[in-house]
């Protein structure tokens, strides 16, 4: 007999339904002891590793387990230093790590982190001072301007690359993303005369690059672009990708920009203030799909994330302040201020673009205080999940219902809502939540934290106190029940049958009724899109070993389920 997979699409019955999504906590570890210690990025490879990078000063212990110390020491007392450590997805510290210093002058901030499906792990930020990795040291132009810097290190923590970019003026590396092929994007802004490879690149203003580096050739140098007008400024704050390599960027300009590079526009776009928001998609190839631009005269936007989903909508979430059109169109889609003086504090918005950049809707979330979203994440089945927080006791998480207070308590929240921007839910938190990632059905998240905090935003309870007086870093993990809609009034349920699972390559798909499916690898990268009916064999031996998910859709409903490839 076959051993089958059985996997139960829940299917929307009726229009009343309840947020089946629960942020469970799986475990929470602690990183502590020193003067202070922050946790700032993390990232998982392909082969299912977590590596967090953080900040400290003192002396820690890096494995969190009570029978093994691995302890740092920074390495000027006068400044911090930082780290990478890798554990498994239970959060066990798995005998890696590697530290770099600053110096006494030195102001590090690292905007970006990834990991390729080799292991290598990249970095990318900005320093003013003096940095150094292993017995080897870089500084900016002077002690008042910052150098965008990328990094590359090893499976075994040796440093094996670095670019270094520095001129007379402030420039910053914000994002970094790998393609299909492992080549490496970057992306960022720059003032002054920067060295790209051998090219000495002026800027007008500040201007916005992207550069790629040749993954195949030990990431040499490939091409460099520029976003650049007559002597405005623009730059590019945030970049994501999609399956396609299709790259997304969002920044702010104030002058009338080109934005296709390498080409004349003959469509050029002005800005309609000091700080217009744009956002735009290229393709592989860097030519432009389309560009948009959103704000209003006297309206402030702070973009803090720029999202994609597998159908290629895009999703924007950060800060605002007044009323601000959020619809790139003629037509005006106002985002209203919960408090519309331009003195107040920002609301924090969320805006949803279909795959050809036009408006779909936005929402606000705030109080007459200061609210902010840190990050969105447009989840496999449609869901979407924000998090963010506010400096008053209660915020309105309900844009649709705004004299409804729906949150009262900590400063820190997670809301999640529907496709189509509808509320459903929230969980209140006592920890920050600027850095998560999402990874097959789990949230990770990595900060800092003070005096005792409750991890479990649930009715459980696992506290943990830092032991210093400034701060400790956490790692945690949060599974997120049942990526679906549940009916509260009924639901039908389908068998779909998946055979062997684990599999060598092949896997055989039965179906009763017509279903389209993707395939994401380790990573979240699309691999493999189709349909299918009846029997169906899905052949996934060209790819490497490892836990992919499978993103199952009716008419009725979405599931997502694990195949192990052996």
């Amino acid at each position: 007999m076959k051993a089958k997979t059985l996997l139960a699409i829940i299917a929307l019955i009726s229009q009343t339904n309840a947020w089946a999504q629960n942020l469970n906590l799986q475990w929470v570890n602690q990183i502590g002891g020193g003067n202070s210690t922050a946790g700032q990025r993390l990232t998982i490879n392909s082969s299912n590793y977590l590596y967090v990078l953080g900040m400290f000063e003192g002396t820690i212990d890096i494995d969190p387990s009570s029978f093994n110390l691995v302890n740092l020491t920074h390495f000027d007392n006068n400044s911090s230093d930082y780290f990478i450590a890798k554990y498994d997805l239970n959060g066990n510290y798995q005998n890696y790590h590697f530290q770099f210093h600053t110096t006494q002058t030195t102001n590090l901030r690292i905007h970006t982190m990834a990991a390729d499906q080799f292991g290598n792990i990249y970095i990318g930020g900005d320093f003013v001072g003096g940095i150094t990795i292993g017995n080897q040291y870089w500084a900016s132009f002077n002690q008042n301007l910052s150098s965008g810097f990328v990094a590359r290190f090893d499976t075994n923590g040796n440093l094996t690359w670095f670019k270094h970019f520095t001129s007379a003026a402030n420039n910053s590396v914000r994002g970094i993303a790998l393609d299909s092929n492992d080549d490496l994007v970057v992306s960022g802004y720059f003032a002054g005369s920067v060295l790209f490879s051998s090219n000495t690149v002026v800027a007008n203003g500040t201007d916005g690059f992207i550069v790629k580096y040749d993954g195949a050739t030990n990431d040499e140098f490939e091409w460099f672009a520029q976003l650049t007008d007559a002597g405005g400024n623009e730059d590019i704050l945030r970049m994501t990708k999609d399956a396609l390599d299709n790259i997304y960027i969002v920044g702010n300009f104030n002058s009338t920009t080109d934005f296709e590079f390498g080409v004349t526009s003959t469509n050029p776009i002005t800005s309609n203030n000091s700080g217009t928001v744009y956002f735009a998609k290229y393709n592989s190839a860097l030519a432009l799909q389309w560009v948009k631009n959103i704000g209003l005269d006297g309206g402030a936007f702070n973009i803090e994330d720029i999202e994609v989903d597998s159908n290629g909508n895009v999703y924007l979430a950060g800060g605002h302040i007044e009323n601000n059109d959020i619809d790139p169109s003629a037509s005006n889609s106002s985002l209203p201020a919960i408090n519309p003086n331009i003195n107040a504090s920002r609301d924090g918005f969320f805006a949803k673009y279909n795959v050809n950049g036009d408006y779909l809707f936005g929402k606000v979330i705030g109080t007459s205080e200061e609210e902010k979203l840190h990050e969105i994440i447009p989840l496999p089945c449609g869901e979407i999940l924000v998090s963010g927080y506010t400096t008053a006791n209660e915020a309105f998480l309900d844009p649709n219902n705004l004299s409804n207070i729906t949150y009262t308590g900590a400063s820190r929240f997670f809301a999640a809502y529907d496709a189509n921007g509808a509320y459903f839910s929230h969980q209140k938190t006592e920890f920050s939540l600027e850095n998560i990632i999402w990874h097959n059905g789990s949230i990770y998240a990595t900060s800092g934290f003070n005096s005792t905090i409750d991890f479990d935003p649930n009715s459980g309870s696992n506290p943990l106190t830092s032991a210093s007086s400034t701060s400790d870093l956490f790692y945690a993990r949060y599974d997120v029940n049942n990526c679906v809609f549940v009916s509260t009034n009924e639901m039908e349920e389908k068998l779909i049958g998946v055979y062997p699972n684990p599999s060598t390559g092949l896997f055989n798909l039965e179906t009763t009724e017509n279903v389209s499916y993707q395939i994401f690898d380790p990573v979240g990268r699309l691999v493999l899109i189709n349909s299918a009916e009846g029997n169906t064999s899905i052949d996934m031996s060209n790819q490497p070993s490892g836990i992919y998910t499978l993103q199952l859709q009716t008419a009725k409903g979405t599931v997502s389920h694990k195949l192990v490839k052996n």
